[in-house]
């Protein structure tokens, strides 16, 4: 069967969604082609996946037709982050506030589900919105020929799709990346990272707490009805080892991993683990084809940046396709393609190769390096330009 597009986005992700639902604005064919059903979100139970949205990632899903839906039904903004090592209250130990970059919060901590399923209704509800928006869901992409005017995409259901232009938005093992063989650079952080809810005796007072030790990260996010959400960075070993206890005497060890900073935790949803890796592509471009996302680049969750990351592809990538629209140039050409690559893929290099750096620091058993990066955080707290400017370019208010 033959169909035809302007546009084909393989993955409907947070960052394929977003693309999708930003592009509305132009009278365009959109296919969406996705291989399970959009996750449901559900207001009486949180879902377990959760993301630190930063001012940046905000405007793109307010820009989206997302961010007023989202903000009412359950977010958790952030005013506070506090890092440790060896005792929250050491004077090694870093403070980040809100109040010092004059700004309401620092981020909102907000369910990958509630995104999706927020874009996937702005993109159902789109009266107001220019382009026609066709699903193939459940359907993956089988095959992909590039030709001089046209892609044409192949799906398992024997669908053929005609289209200006392909876009990469399926994640880290994207299929659409190793059909065109785009080289890209690729390791195991050897470490899984586990997932979990939790309730806690004392308030998290809208702060989020992240500790370092032993090389372990364990990050703990406020969630809007008082629980917490945890990731806790660790070998598999560990992981998996952490995965078969009961949820009482996990609660436990999360309870002494993070020194007890929330009193005693009891485990309100079971954990889950998955794998952490650093990927990033060597193209993210070729002629109507372009990479955006996971598909493109993938972090350590240890600074919360993997997804807003992939949103400011989506912004950038969306904004240059709007303006070649309006120019009336052809979509899938190369050389505008890459306008979004330079645009991003400098950025990202420097935040992944900052974020890889700081993975390393803590990853190190040796003690001059270990009692080197306790000083340093100790003056990085104490020098407040400095410090306030890392915080300004984590919540996208400024450029690295």
């Amino acid at each position: 069967m033959q169909k035809q597009h302007d546009i084909v986005i393989i993955g409907a992700g947070i960052v394929g969604l977003s693309v999708a639902s930003l592009l509305t604005e132009l009278p365009l064919s959109i296919a969406i082609v996705e291989s399970h059903e959009v996750p449901s979100w559900s207001p009486e139970a949180y879902s377990l996946r959760v993301s630190a949205i930063s001012e940046a990632s905000k405007k793109t899903l307010a820009k989206a037709g997302a961010w007023s839906a989202i903000a009412q039904k359950r977010i958790s903004n952030y005013t506070d982050m506090r890092i440790w090592e060896q005792a929250i209250d050491a004077s090694e130990s870093l403070h980040f506030s809100c109040k010092d970059i004059g700004t309401e919060n620092l981020g909102s901590i907000v369910e990958n589900a509630l995104i999706r399923a927020e874009l996937q209704s702005s993109l159902a509800n789109s009266d107001l919105h220019k382009a026609n928006i066709t699903w193939y869901c459940p359907d993956k992409l089988s095959a992909l020929q590039i030709f001089e005017s046209h892609a044409e995409i192949q799906l398992q259901s024997d669908i053929n799709i005609k289209a200006k232009l392909v876009i990469a938005a399926d994640g880290t093992n994207s299929v659409t990346r190793k059909i065109m063989h785009l080289p890209e650079v690729s390791r195991s952080y050897a470490q899984y990272g586990l997932v979990a809810q939790l309730q806690t005796q004392k308030s998290h007072q809208h702060t989020a707490y992240q500790r370092f030790y032993d090389k372990d990260v364990l990050g703990i996010l406020p969630l809007a009805n008082g629980d917490c959400s945890i990731v806790w960075s660790c070998s598999q070993v560990k992981a998996e080892k952490l995965l078969q206890l009961s949820d009482e005497l996990l609660a436990q060890k999360v309870t002494e991993f993070s020194q007890g900073v929330l009193g005693d935790i009891t485990i309100s949803q079971s954990a889950k683990i998955f794998p952490l890796q650093l990927l990033h592509s060597r193209q993210y471009v070729s002629e109507r084809v372009v990479l955006c996302g996971d598909a493109a680049h993938a972090v350590h969750p240890l600074a919360g940046q993997g997804l807003n990351l992939g949103l400011l592809d989506a912004a950038v990538l969306t904004e240059v396709l709007i303006d070649a629209w309006k120019a009336n140039f052809d979509l899938g050409d190369l050389s505008l393609l890459r306008q979004y690559e330079r645009k991003r893929k400098g950025n990202n290099v420097q935040m992944m190769t900052v974020l890889d750096s700081l993975f390393a620091v803590f990853q190190s058993t040796n003690p001059v390096l270990q009692q080197a990066r306790r000083i340093g955080m100790g003056l990085l707290n104490q020098v407040k330009p400095v410090k306030n400017s890392l915080v300004e370019q984590a919540l996208g208010l400024k450029k690295l």
